[in-house]
């Protein structure tokens, strides 16, 4: 069996590597622990051809593994934004976009997700190239059973490894490189999640539970990085201002008494975002309406503080069993007007973005929330998202030109009031859309006065309260 692994390009790093070991080792075992995630390990497996994606999935499974498949990129894509893999599993050949490219893509969004790729005609000159874009190790079809699950096992290890200095190394290099604790009257409980940023916790004081959001240190390593960390820490100070019942409260905020790991401390929500809600639980139209109107309350109590989130998806939305709303991670909201440069580099999730976001980070205001929510809606009423592409150039070139399928189609039930407020968030041009949330709030509420059940039902002054003063029509 033909294997790379991307140790054989780190030769000259084994001493260095070494020492590393040598300075962690001192870690107590139950703070390596937290960061080990007591739930399954979550692999994604990307794969064409079903008969091999049939084997691996039952192989992980029956070895405990966590397993969702996809057959495409743009299956995997949807798939890597509604979930938070640990370790990819790929064919090297994927249909829509190639590997390298989904290397890369995972690399840059999902920096400690761990990536195995596997093809049917291996290459020496591929196989070197994916680990220099970052794969963990490269395998040859047919694999051996046991050498893949060592492989998957290692790969996870590296995760963890990896988990353990983001939030372990410290600026001074004379500081300890111990677990650090930015709040040491904190129990540190167990990993919740981790993402581009860093690492979130669960902690308790006495019997509160909160969320400890620890940024990676390694941000500190540059002039950006340091900007980042100041406006971040800057528009959580704001946040922390806002006492809203569905947004997350945020109640401290600063850098590590070491001066190496700036952290978040929020609220803690038990509870599912709404990609799981979408996709598990069956809700009547009439509690989705209250539920998008939740939501609308939170953005607009953000927006009168002029914070724009830049990241509306339903990934980002908790809900508790009892359909408490609680709008989530800030970590890319920005301050509307602030003074501080903007990259030209796109910013957020590119399915729930806005076309005029695909240009640069100045074409975007209030209203290219608007456009994101008219998406969350689509799919939260529907089922589906409302622009897809085989890859993600032609997803974005859907989100710029194209029109989805009208809500009542796929939904008969639905009221077809809800479909024109979907439709005017989603127009094209922003001066089309609303021109701010508490105008949806607004035809919410009014939706929810004239059409008590949530049936199908047409009414030509709520509709034409819900066009408002631009009486643009999506659908026709």
């Amino acid at each position: 069996m033909f294997i790379m692994n991307k140790n054989i390009f780190q030769t000259n790093l084994n001493i260095e590597e070494e020492i590393a070991e040598d300075e962690t080792s001192d870690l107590k075992l139950s703070e390596t622990q937290i960061l080990e995630n007591s739930n399954p390990v979550k692999i994604l497996c990307i794969e064409r051809d079903g008969a091999v994606g049939k084997t691996l999935t039952g192989i992980l499974q029956s070895n405990g593994y966590t397993v969702t498949l996809a057959d495409s990129a743009w299956d995997a894509f949807e798939k890597i934004l509604d979930h938070n893999f640990d370790i990819i599993i790929s064919d090297s050949d994927i249909p829509g976009t190639s590997c390298q490219a989904m290397i890369r893509y995972c690399k840059k969004h999902h920096p400690m997700q761990e990536i195995i790729i596997i093809s049917q005609k291996p290459q020496i000159a591929e196989a070197v190239q994916v680990i220099k874009d970052g794969a963990f190790d490269y395998l040859s079809v047919p694999f051996d059973e046991k050498c893949l699950l060592e492989k998957i096992k290692a790969a996870h290890q590296e995760q963890i490894n990896n988990l353990v200095k983001t939030v372990t190394y410290s600026v001074d290099e004379e500081a300890s490189s111990r677990f650090i604790n930015p709040l040491p009257g904190y129990e540190m409980v167990k990993k919740l999640g981790n993402g581009s940023s860093g690492v979130i916790l669960l902690v308790n004081k006495g019997s509160q539970k909160f969320a400890l959001k620890m940024l990676r240190h390694d941000l500190h390593g540059n002039q950006s990085g340091k900007a980042q960390i100041e406006r971040f820490l800057r528009e959580a100070e704001i946040l922390s201002q806002i006492d809203h019942p569905n947004v997350v409260k945020i109640y401290e905020s600063g850098i590590s008494a070491n001066g190496s790991i700036p952290y978040i401390l929020m609220e803690y929500i038990n509870g599912s975002n709404l990609t799981w809600w979408i996709k598990n639980r069956s809700i009547s139209v009439r509690k989705k309406v209250k539920i998008l109107l939740k939501i609308c309350n939170a953005l607009h109590a953000i927006h009168q503080r002029g914070i724009l989130h830049r990241d509306i998806k339903p990934g980002n939305i908790m809900l508790r069993n009892d359909l408490t709303v609680k709008l989530t991670d800030f970590g890319i909201a920005r301050i509307i007007d602030s003074s501080q440069p903007l990259t030209l580099e796109v910013i957020g999730s590119p399915a729930y973005m806005a076309p005029e976001s695909f240009i640069d980070s100045h074409h975007t205001d209030h209203r290219s929330e608007i456009f994101s929510l008219g998406i969350l809606a689509y799919e939260f009423f529907t089922g589906i998202k409302p622009f897809t592409g085989s890859n993600l150039e032609e997803m974005i070139q859907s989100i710029k030109n194209e029109k989805p399928d009208e809500p009542t189609k796929m939904i008969p039930d639905l009221p077809v009031e809800i479909q024109f407020l979907i439709g005017k968030m989603l127009c094209k041009k922003p001066d089309d859309r609303f021109q701010s949330v508490d105008e949806i709030i607004y035809a919410l509420e009014s939706l929810l006065k004239r059409n008590p059940a949530g049936t199908s039902h047409q009414s030509k002054s709520l509709i034409s309260l819900l066009l408002g003063k631009t009486p643009v029509k999506y659908w026709s």
